[in-house]
């Protein structure tokens, strides 16, 4: 039987680097979502469970961290991720770097989240179980 020693744990834990690595992936998975949008022109919130994903298992893997900080940099991560994949798909499809995107793909992801006709509902659902899979992965124990 495994028994985890909390405080020798709480130790080696590593926050700032949590932070860097969570931020760096977070980026990455957005970019690669944006991406993928704008290469299929297919809106697919399947993609934030796998982001949801390896951002969790970035921060656990590289900030070691046993308390609850790290999920919650984890989720502070995660919505992050969100907002800068709209960012990416619409930059991607202009084909050019503008930070006058991020306040639409801001106000357009907020206006998408909270509207429940069509498929906004499962869309909405779906970013927060990935949301809850980041939540959940991010630490040790």
């Amino acid at each position: 039987m495994n028994v985890f020693n909390p405080n020798n744990l709480r130790n080696k834990q590593r926050f700032p680097v949590a932070i860097a690595v969570g931020l760096v992936t977070s980026i990455v998975c957005a970019y690669i979502i944006g991406a993928i949008v704008t290469g299929t022109g297919w809106y697919l919130s399947i993609l934030y469970l796998g982001a949801g994903w390896a951002i969790g298992s970035a921060i656990r893997y590289c900030g070691r961290g046993v308390d609850i900080k790290f999920s919650i940099l984890s989720v502070v991560c995660f919505v992050i991720c969100v907002f800068l994949a709209d960012f990416f798909s619409w930059m991607n499809a202009f084909g050019f770097f503008s930070l006058s995107y991020l306040s639409f793909s801001i106000q357009d992801t907020l206006r998408s989240l909270t509207d429940f006709a069509n498929m906004g509902v499962i869309r909405t659902l779906m970013i927060a179980y990935a949301g809850y899979i980041s939540y959940y992965t991010a630490k040790i124990i």
